[in-house]
């Protein structure tokens, strides 16, 4: 990493940490990596109703806090499905 960026860190470990709440979270609903047998375009769909859920200050389940978390974790899928291709 270049060292201008070394500062950066702390955004991937903070995305990390919430990456990881929201995957084993989701293990325990759909285990057998469930996600990949999913289209990217559901995925899309998905990220999307998060995103703009997050806008809207969140809904009566969910904090927007826990929506936006869960919209990174759609993109990280989409980006990990679209690099399996």
């Amino acid at each position: 990493m270049r060292k201008d960026l070394i500062g950066y860190a702390n955004i991937f470990t903070a995305a990390t940490n919430h990456i990881d709440e929201v995957m084993n979270s989701g293990a325990d609903k759909h285990p057998d990596d469930f996600w990949k047998t999913l289209p990217i375009e559901e995925h899309l769909r998905r990220a999307d109703v998060h995103w703009e859920l997050y806008k809207a200050g969140g809904d009566e389940n969910e904090s927007a806090d826990v929506h936006l978390d869960h919209h990174l974790v759609r993109v990280c899928m989409i980006i990990q499905l679209l690099s399996e291709k």
